[in-house]
């Protein structure tokens, strides 16, 4: 399972995921839960070719937050990341 974020642009952040199952790409649903101080994100998404993103917006989250942690979780696996931005 690969998790990564990239960097805020205009506001925005995306999550890339890639996940593979028996080494084959993975399609099919996860839970991305998206954590900042006293806000919480729950978002279904659905995998296509093993590959998905998701994108957060200043609207959405709040520009002035600064650091966030989100957690993906496929089937059985689980895998968090943390990140703060400058």
């Amino acid at each position: 399972m690969e998790f990564t974020n990239t960097d805020r642009s205009g506001g925005i952040f995306r999550l890339n995921m890639k996940v593979t199952k028996g080494g084959l790409p993975y399609n099919g649903p996860a839970t991305v839960v998206t954590r900042s101080d006293d806000r919480v994100l729950r978002d279904t998404i659905y995998f296509n070719q093993g590959e998905a993103i998701i994108s957060y917006s200043g609207f959405k989250f709040g520009v002035w937050r600064k650091e966030f942690e989100s957690t993906l979780t496929v089937q059985d696996k689980m895998e968090t990341i943390h990140f703060k931005y400058k």
